[in-house]
């Protein structure tokens, strides 16, 4: 969750700053995100799609 944090707050600053996200963040934010999700489908018993829902109920 930490890693998922820190690059959306790259990705923010980047865009406040004009500039382009990198490929290499997105490619860690997806790998990120698809481990979390994993984890939690297994630990709370819900598809990706309940589990993407939640968090983004949670976050705002």
């Amino acid at each position: 969750m930490g890693i998922i944090k820190l690059i959306c707050d790259r990705k923010e600053e980047r865009v406040r700053q004009g500039r382009k996200v990198t490929a290499v963040d997105g490619r860690y934010f997806k790998l990120a995100e698809n481990l979390l999700y994993g984890e939690l489908e297994v630990a709370l018993d819900k598809d990706t799609e309940e589990i993407h829902r939640l968090i983004q109920e949670q976050c705002g």
